[in-house]
């Protein structure tokens, strides 16, 4: 292979890195996220703070980020309907200024865990009438029991 090939295929290879780099990456905190929980947004110093700075996603909508003590920030709520998965979220820095994207994740709601209940009546009716009726048998028998025998 000629020296000039070989510049050319470096050359080449040099610049398709440079267009693979690393794109500018939102800061998305915390991920994953639960149904109606809320969620910090970061431009992460990637936009100029005079211009201002918006972010969008599926998730949650539009909002605008402010300017917080060295970066662009934003809180939003995930919607409580929100159902389980990732989402594109992606910040625009002021007018024609940098654009940054991220994602985040949906987990499902955590579940209510085993119903414990509460002592109200309802499903576990029968089971206290039945407990109830042991207890009343069993404090018959002890209070027989210390009387002594029945003599007739």
């Amino acid at each position: 292979m000629s020296s000039g090939r070989i510049t050319a295929v470096a050359l080449a290879a040099v610049a398709t890195l440079g267009f693979t780099a690393a794109a500018a990456v939102a800061s998305v905190h915390p991920d994953p996220v639960g149904p109606g929980q809320q969620l910090r947004l970061s431009d992460d110093r990637k936009c100029d703070m005079s211009m201002g700075a918006h972010a969008s996603s599926p998730l949650f909508g539009e909002t605008a980020l402010a300017a917080g003590a060295d970066r662009m920030v934003a809180g939003v709520t995930t919607p409580a309907t929100a159902r389980p998965g990732s989402y594109p979220v992606t910040i625009r820095c002021g007018a024609g200024g940098v654009r940054v994207t991220g994602t985040v994740t949906v987990q499902a709601a955590p579940s209510k865990g085993a119903e414990a209940g509460t002592g109200a009546p309802g499903g576990g009716a029968p089971q206290l009438a039945c407990g109830t009726a042991l207890l009343a048998l069993a404090a018959c028998g002890a209070v027989r029991r210390r009387r002594g025998p029945s003599h007739r």
